[in-house]
C-alpha cells in the first residue's frame, strides 16, 4: 500500500480519492462531455446525460459480469473500467431551484505514468486527424468549455453568499487520432513482444464480441506511450 492509503480499506480510499477533483480539458472526443480528474490522479470523472445513464444501466449487469471474468478468471480485456455511476443533486435554498447531474467514475489507466503521447484509435481515417477535429469543433469548443466550467464537480451555486472557488480546467497534451498515429509511426506497427501481442489481440476479440452482443457500436482504444519505461499503456 502507498503511505497515504496505509491502514485504510478500499472503500475509504475510494471516497478519499473522490473528495477532491479538478476540471480536466480532455480532448479527442466529439461528445462535448466535461471531464474531471481526481487530485491523486487515480480516477477520471465524466459528466453524462440521462440517456447515457439509462443506456449504461441497461447494459450494467452484462458489463459487470464481463469484467468479473477479467478480474477473477484472467479474461484478456482492454475495456474501460467504470467503477461507479452516480446522480448528484443540487438544491439552492435561496431560490428553491433544484438540479441533477449524472457522472461516471472510471479508472485512470495512466495513473503513475509519464505519458508523452496519447492516441484514440478507432481503425478509421475519416476525420481522424486531431487538427481536423479541432478545426471543425473550434466554435463549439468555446461554448462547451463555458458549460464545463459551469458544471464543475466542485460546483458552487452562483447565487450563494459563500466565497467563489475558481476551478480552471487542467490542460493536457492533445489526444491524437488514427491519422496522427500513422504519421507518427510512418505506417509501421509499433513493436510488441510475442506475449503482449497475443494478449492485446485476444483482448480486442473479446471486447468487440462482447460489445456486439450488447449492441454497442462505438468503440475505440486509448493508447499512451510511456517512453520512460518504453511501454505502451492500453485501455
Amino acid at each position: 500500500k502507498e503511505p497515504q492509503s496505509a491502514g485504510l480499506d478500499v472503500e475509504k480510499c475510494y471516497i478519499q480519492s473522490l473528495s477532491a477533483a479538478h476540471s480536466w480539458a480532455a480532448s479527442g472526443g466529439k461528445s462535448g462531455a466535461s471531464f474531471h480528474r481526481t487530485v491523486d490522479q487515480r480516477f477520471v470523472i465524466k459528466c453524462i446525460s440521462r440517456t447515457e445513464l439509462q443506456m449504461f444501466l441497461d447494459c450494467a449487469p452484462a458489463y459487470f459480469e464481463y469484467l468479473s471474468k477479467a478480474f477473477f478468471h484472467g479474461l484478456p480485456t482492454v475495456l474501460c473500467k467504470i467503477v461507479g455511476v452516480y446522480q448528484i443533486g443540487y438544491h439552492n435554498r435561496v431560490t428553491g431551484k433544484r438540479s441533477m447531474e449524472q457522472v461516471a467514475v472510471m479508472q485512470n489507466i495512466f495513473y503513475g505514468r509519464k505519458i508523452s503521447k496519447t492516441f484514440d484509435l478507432k481503425g478509421s481515417l475519416r476525420g481522424r486527424f486531431a487538427r481536423q477535429l479541432h478545426s471543425n469543433n473550434h466554435n463549439r469548443e468555446n461554448v462547451e468549455q463555458s458549460e464545463a466550467n459551469a458544471t464543475s464537480f466542485r460546483r458552487m451555486d452562483t447565487e450563494s453568499d459563500d466565497e467563489e472557488i475558481e476551478d480552471k480546467p487542467i490542460v493536457q497534451n492533445p489526444t491524437l487520432l488514427d491519422g496522427d498515429f500513422l504519421e507518427f509511426s510512418n505506417g509501421r506497427p509499433l513493436p510488441l513482444n510475442d506475449r503482449a501481442k497475443a494478449v492485446f489481440h485476444m483482448s480486442i476479440l473479446n471486447d468487440t464480441l462482447f460489445l456486439s452482443i450488447i449492441n454497442v457500436l462505438d468503440y475505440s482504444i486509448l493508447v499512451g506511450i510511456d517512453e520512460e519505461r518504453m511501454e505502451l499503456v492500453v485501455g
